[in-house]
């Protein structure tokens, strides 16, 4: 005879004691479908805790809807299917933390080569600190000079931090404010060695006016100035106009408001530049971006006052705006 046959207990119908058998049953599926869906958001917090969700986003967001399904699933009875997702979310949260840690090791490679790169730009920049101040450099220079290279090692300090740490990202910020504060030394040096340029060509030139100064002539007897008397005078040399001081100037490749400044046609002292800016400021939005083939206009109205002005801003600059400090 077919049929399910009951199992008899004394005391207990039946089917109730089958009953409670397939209840037992679906309970211990519910049970590994709970710890599936446990091991899977475990995962996902391993990812997070290393960043996954900057490094490996689609990944991670992947896992991340498939943990919520799987819960939905759960939730409505569907045990299949809510271990099925819960799986799915597992392998998409370890896929994850395995590029994440991929990525990060090849930034953090990249990070260690730019911070070797720049520690040596820092060193060849103290040195050439040192060597001006050996030559003489004015001390204002040298001082702005030197407080850049204190910025970038404070910032070269900070990138081998964050690289130690592993956040490779902090780290390349970090190293990029280390070369924009090397740039602006190199900005100050090159201003340094103008100058140095500019007061060793002066001492050359007064050296090369002493050479070239005559010797006194001899006292002259009576006959010699009989003779110089009766001789025909030489005419006396006329000399040409000297061309009067530009007003324009045209810009040519690789020039800069200080070389142009330094020219001897425009004012021969290059911490006059900032005459220029202002005369042009319509035009230049900044003073170190010129354009070759620009056209200039070079004041010549300013007074002894003006001139000590625009030479201060010129030597305070430094990082600030001379648009904001005018």
């Amino acid at each position: 005879m077919g049929g399910t046959e009951e199992i008899r207990v004394p005391g207990l119908p039946g089917r109730v004691l089958i009953t409670g058998m397939m209840l037992w049953l679906a309970g211990c599926v519910t049970l590994d479908t709970q710890q599936e869906l446990i091991d899977a958001k475990a995962a996902l917090e391993a990812a997070r805790s290393i960043g996954a969700e900057v490094y490996s986003p689609d990944r991670y967001r992947r896992a991340q809807e498939a943990i919520r399904q799987s819960e939905r699933e759960l939730t409505d009875g569907h045990q299949e299917m809510g271990r099925a997702l819960a799986n799915e979310a597992r392998e998409n949260a370890e896929a994850a933390e395995a590029e994440t840690l991929v990525i990060k090791a090849r930034a953090k490679e990249t990070a260690t080569r730019a911070i070797a790169e720049v520690r040596q730009q820092m060193e060849r920049a103290r040195q050439a600190v040192a060597t001006w101040r050996d030559q003489g450099a004015l001390e204002e220079d040298l001082r702005i000079a030197t407080g850049l290279v204190a910025e970038a090692q404070s910032a070269l300090v900070r990138a081998q931090n964050a690289n130690d740490r592993g956040d490779a990202q902090s780290s390349l910020i970090e190293v990029s404010r280390v070369r924009q504060s090397l740039g602006q030394v190199e900005g100050a040096l090159s201003r340094v060695q103008a100058v140095l340029q500019e007061r060793e060509r002066q001492r050359k030139l007064a050296e090369e006016a002493k050479k070239e100064v005559p010797a006194p002539a001899p006292e002259a007897g009576p006959v010699a100035e009989e003779v110089q008397a009766s001789a025909p005078q030489a005419k006396p040399v006329e000399k040409e106009p000297a061309a009067p001081p530009p007003q324009t100037y045209t810009v040519k490749p690789g020039d800069s408001l200080w070389n142009i400044a330094a020219r001897p046609e425009v004012y021969n002292n290059p911490w006059l530049w900032p005459l220029i800016f202002t005369a042009n400021e319509n035009a230049l939005k900044d003073p170190d971006l010129l354009r070759p083939g620009q056209t200039l206009i070079i004041p010549r109205d300013y007074d002894e006052e003006k001139a000590r002005e625009a030479e201060r801003k010129a030597r305070q600059r430094g990082g600030w705006s001379l648009k904001d400090n005018r």
